[in-house]
């Protein structure tokens, strides 16, 4: 497995854990995984860059960002 696509495994456990503490729903989480990880996850370049932004604000409001 490549260092990217571990990297991919970790974003989505930390952002579940993020969404979870702040009361996300099943659904909020689907489509957050849907949204950011999944689309992201077939283009490297793109994936890397959202991932450092994305857990760079950790006041980010994951739920309802689009």
């Amino acid at each position: 497995m490549a260092l990217w696509e571990e990297a991919l495994q970790i974003a989505v456990t930390r952002g579940e854990i993020m969404l979870v503490d702040r009361g996300a729903t099943e659904a909020e989480i689907e489509a957050w995984r849907d949204e950011y990880l999944v689309d992201l996850a077939a283009d490297r370049e793109r994936f890397i860059a959202a991932f450092a932004s994305f857990f760079a604000d950790p006041e980010r409001d994951t739920a309802t960002h689009h």
